[in-house]
């Protein structure tokens, strides 16, 4: 009589095993979904950090290029009025085949050839500084929106494995009362 039953009961121990060890799967799968959330937010916090540290050091590129480019500015309106006071010294000769016109073209176009050296690389200079400024301030703005296209997909992930979660913390509990249901 004992085998009997024992056999006939058989069947319903297999399925509580059954049932136990897909509740033990799905706790395990909560857990690991939990875990998962909480990596995602410390990514999320510093992705963001990653983003503020980049904005902030993108404006300090903009502070340095508008700085760079008033210096310019203010140099070259020194530059210009430094030329056009200045003055030339020369000493007379007392013959009398001396051309003190030609002399004073000659030193005039030489100095203006020397002010316009000066001027052509103090240009080229600023000019060179410039876009390199300009190009570091690209890449920190390229770098801030692939930061914030980051931010956005983990943003938008959160919310997706929050439902997962839920639904599999809901999944738990059903299973949890069919097990105790067959208990």
């Amino acid at each position: 009589y004992e085998k009997g039953t024992l056999n006939s009961e058989l069947p319903n121990m297999e399925n509580v095993v059954d049932f136990k060890t897909k509740y033990e799967d799905e706790i395990n799968n909560c857990t690991a979904a939990e875990n998962e959330s909480v990596t995602l937010k410390k990514h999320d916090g510093a992705a963001f950090l990653q983003k503020s540290e980049q904005e902030a050091t993108l404006n300090g590129l903009w502070d340095e290029i508008n700085f760079i480019r008033k210096s310019y500015n203010e140099e070259l309106e020194q530059m210009n009025l430094y030329v056009k006071d200045v003055t030339a010294i020369t000493e007379v000769d007392n013959r009398q085949d001396f051309e003190m016109n030609a002399i004073l073209e000659t030193l005039k176009a030489q100095y203006d050839d020397i002010i316009k050296h000066s001027r052509v690389e103090t240009h080229t200079l600023y000019q060179r500084k410039y876009e390199e400024l300009v190009t570091s301030a690209n890449c920190y703005g390229d770098n801030i929106r692939n930061t914030k296209a980051k931010i956005q997909e983990m943003k938008t992930n959160i919310p997706r494995f929050r439902n997962e979660i839920e639904n599999l913390k809901q999944q738990g509990l059903s299973t949890e009362c069919n097990w105790r249901l067959l208990n």
